[in-house]
């Protein structure tokens, strides 16, 4: 099965070049250039394993999307990586998936992997601690 990703980011440059690297890879991908973007599109029936998301964008940003996620009672536990450049002073528990900009591609790919085979061992087991979701 293709998983698919979704990315939200207002830098069409980086939606280009991850939506690149990540289809190489096998994945499939939507886009969308900020949260309200992103939530038009859960709404309407997208449903992602993973959700690349950049923080600071216009209309609604990154820490609003993820509050409205959390709302989406069946969409909340789909892993979010946040993408960023900014210093932040946020508990890592809060965030549990970060990459900071500029980013290898090899190291955005681990980190998928990584959460990948987690949530793939919680879903299989449910004795298994796994991925810590929004």
């Amino acid at each position: 099965m293709q998983k698919h990703i979704l990315i939200v980011d207002d830098d069409p440059g980086m939606v280009l070049l991850l939506e690149e690297v990540l289809q190489h890879e096998g994945f499939s991908t939507h886009s969308a250039g900020d949260g309200r973007g992103a939530l038009d599109l859960l709404q309407k029936g997208l449903v992602p394993q993973l959700i690349l998301l950049d923080l600071i964008m216009p209309h609604m940003n990154g820490w609003e999307f993820m509050e409205q996620l959390r709302i989406l009672n069946p969409l909340r536990s789909i892993p979010v990586i946040v993408m960023t450049g900014t210093y932040l002073r946020t508990p890592q528990e809060q965030l549990p998936y970060i990459i900071f900009k500029p980013f290898d591609f090899e190291q955005l790919l681990h980190l998928i992997d990584e959460i990948s085979l987690t949530t793939e061992k919680s879903a299989s087991n449910p004795d298994v601690i796994g991925v810590a979701h929004l």
